[in-house]
């Protein structure tokens, strides 16, 4: 990992005493928030569960919504 990638990492880790999960800082402290807030709450349900997709689909709408540059073919 080059020392760029690396100073992106944020120290704060989700564990799920299975796995650890880093959080890039790239991305504004909200969007952050609602990727970490979902991927735990996705968690909860079976790998290629319908419940789980539409949990991180529905964090994807409200970021591409108050974030849309973040997005390929986000026109400025």
């Amino acid at each position: 990992m080059n020392e760029e990638k690396t100073e992106s990492l944020d120290s704060n880790i989700l564990s799920d005493n299975s796995r650890r999960i880093g959080v890039a800082t790239i991305l504004p402290a909200e969007v952050r928030e609602i990727l970490t807030n979902a991927a735990a709450e996705a968690t909860q349900y079976d790998e290629g569960s319908l419940k789980r997709k539409r949990i991180i689909d529905n964090a994807i709408s409200r970021i591409r919504l108050a974030y849309p540059e973040y997005f390929r073919g986000h026109r400025g």
